[in-house]
């Protein structure tokens, strides 16, 4: 805003968020906001999901694709797990669905693995997703080093706090971020995503193969 008389900086600092579960939004108005980002009272939100889960995908392993790009086949594998039990779910009839990864790649892996039920969910790159919501994120961070030579040397775009705090703040009412922490735990952003999580008792140690329930 210009500076006026009222004004002498000419910054307005919106401080009330009215889009994302209270929950969800602690992290990020700590990390990225120095707490000053609060949730309106007015916004109440009562999805049929819990708000906030973290996993951490014991068994996934990168891969680096044709094109550069990195996907994660058993990363993609859960995803597509968890997409299922929420669309099989009379609870979540008519809740909009994003799934947010980092990696064209990868975003083909999850889509070819959802077969028909990709209509019925969007699935894309972080930067595809700036502006939108989404009753449900999924976020899928594929970078995953066990076992094999880390390809890049780190973890490419996953490092990028902008990317991190779009898809962080998509959802309406539920977040589920899916990685495989040993390999993220490098990055400052992401190891503080997984100590706010297991401080809160909501992270989980889960594979591919965990079962639906």
């Amino acid at each position: 805003m210009s500076p006026d008389e009222e004004n002498k900086e000419g910054v307005t600092v919106i401080k009330t968020q009215y889009r994302i579960a209270k929950a969800v939004c602690k992290w990020p108005s700590k990390y990225f906001y120095d707490g000053k980002l609060v949730t309106a009272e007015s916004l109440i939100r009562h999805g049929p999901c819990d708000e906030y889960r973290v996993f951490n995908v014991i068994d996934g392993i990168e891969q680096l694709a044709v094109d550069q790009s990195f996907n994660n086949e058993k990363e993609a594998d859960l995803v597509a797990n968890i997409v299922r039990v929420i669309l099989e779910s009379p609870l979540t009839s008519g809740k909009s669905i994003g799934v947010i990864n980092f990696y064209i790649s990868q975003k083909q892996c999850i889509i070819r693995k959802l077969n028909e039920a990709s209509s019925r969910v969007e699935v894309n790159i972080v930067d595809s997703f700036q502006g939108k919501e989404k009753d449900i994120i999924i976020i899928s961070c594929v970078r995953a080093s066990q076992a094999l030579n880390n390809f890049g040397g780190g973890i490419g775009f996953i490092s990028s706090k902008q990317r991190i705090n779009v898809a962080i703040t998509r959802p309406k009412e539920t977040l589920i971020f899916c990685g495989h922490f040993p390999t993220l735990k490098t990055d400052e952003t992401l190891r503080s995503i997984n100590i706010n999580a297991e401080g809160r008792h909501f992270a989980h140690d889960v594979s591919s193969k965990s079962a639906s329930d």
